[in-house]
């Protein structure tokens, strides 16, 4: 789900699953472990969750003086991933 700000159909949603597509196994078993807490897929799929795993966007700086974008955070109980607002594809790898 995509939620607060974002809607599923922004450059930067694009921008992170191709990113996550070149990812290798051990690469996406870490950002699924970042995301949910667990690395791997639960007995019921990823389709039973609840709550889902979603999106929100959050500001792409902690403070005004700050110009250097922020990490991704992610909030495992709820499967959440605060995804900033990256400016390119570049941006969104490196981080």
């Amino acid at each position: 789900r995509y939620e607060d700000g974002y809607t599923g159909k922004e450059e930067i949603i694009s921008w992170f699953w191709e990113v996550a597509e070149d990812f290798d196994d051990l690469q996406r078993r870490q950002l699924l472990q970042f995301w949910s807490g667990s690395d791997g897929m639960p007995a019921e799929g990823f389709g039973a969750l609840d709550p889902a795993f979603h999106m929100v966007a959050v500001e792409r700086m902690y403070d005004a003086a700050d110009t250097t974008a922020r990490l991704p955070a992610a909030h495992t109980c709820f499967r959440q991933l605060d995804l900033p607002r990256y400016k390119n594809k570049t941006e969104v790898k490196d981080k």
